[in-house]
């Protein structure tokens, strides 16, 4: 319901390194109630879909990330206290390998997809 549509709408509007607007900007920006988008949040936060630090919010980088893979593994270490490794498991060497920005999703398949 509206925690997914949000989400969406969260990992639109994500930028560099995958923070995201807190909810008053988003509601504003999309046209959605307030009220709606609080409680999505608390239900993303819970999920650990979103992660809340210091009053900013933050896309899980286990939903989708957008930065290089040293970015990603040092935001991974500073939310998670450790590497995650998977993430090289599941990344093509050519993207690591050249350092390009990286932004990839999980498919239904187990493989990942590059976010344009």
């Amino acid at each position: 319901g509206e925690a997914a549509r949000v989400l969406h709408y969260l990992e639109v509007e994500s930028d560099w390194r995958n923070h995201v607007p807190r909810p008053p900007e988003l509601a504003s920006r999309w046209k959605l109630s307030r009220t709606g988008v609080y409680r999505a949040y608390e239900e993303l936060v819970k999920a650990e879909f979103v992660i809340e630090r210091a009053r900013e919010y933050y896309l899980s980088p286990l939903v989708a990330w957008k930065g290089t893979e040293r970015q990603l593994e040092q935001a991974c270490t500073e939310l998670f206290g450790e590497t995650m490794n998977i993430f090289k498991k599941c990344l093509p060497p050519p993207a690591i390998a050249e350092g390009k920005i990286l932004g990839y999703y999980p498919t239904s398949r187990g493989s990942m997809k590059r976010v344009r």
